[in-house]
């Protein structure tokens, strides 16, 4: 009680009754005035709407367990295979390398959390493992592809040289 108290006296949100929802607001209230890149800023909002704020946003935050952290992967896992409105370059199983980037953005909003006194301990944000059996990388350029590449590069090259030189 006297904790709570205390809390309200200074204007704080009592970390019980937040709820994710705010939580998330306060983070990028915070975080809003940082040096970060456009790009950055909308990748964070990108994915709290998409997924962070419809999952987690009515729990409150000291409600929120490691548990409910396993339950909203399994969540994030099935989200694309279950909406009919996908976006085609939505993967139905989002790969691991996607999945550790929104872990990693998820435990920044809760270790912020735990930092300015929203949450009583740290969350384990562990990211499931849906590593894909083969590598879906993009193979290297064959020589023929590199030649054609080079070719084009230098022509490409040549051409923009041309028109700054003829545009004096």
């Amino acid at each position: 009680y006297d904790e709570y108290t205390y809390l309200v006296k200074q204007g704080r949100d009592v970390a019980i009754d937040i709820k994710f929802r705010k939580l998330w607001s306060n983070f990028r209230a915070a975080h809003s005035i940082q040096q970060s890149s456009v790009h950055r800023r909308k990748l964070y909002d990108g994915n709290a709407n998409r997924y962070f704020i419809p999952f987690f946003g009515d729990k409150r935050v000291g409600a929120i367990t490691d548990a409910t952290i396993e339950e909203y992967w399994t969540w994030r896992l099935s989200y694309w295979s279950q909406h009919k409105d996908a976006p085609a370059n939505a993967k139905r199983t989002p790969s691991h390398k996607t999945l550790q980037m929104e872990a990693q953005m998820l435990k920044q909003v809760f270790v912020w959390g735990y930092r300015k006194g929203y949450l009583q301990r740290e969350l384990v944000v562990a990211v499931p493992t849906n590593r894909p059996a083969l590598s879906t990388r993009r193979p290297d350029f064959n020589r023929e592809e590199w030649t054609a590449l080079r070719n084009r590069l230098r022509k490409w090259c040549e051409e923009k040289l041309l028109n700054i030189l003829y545009s004096f």
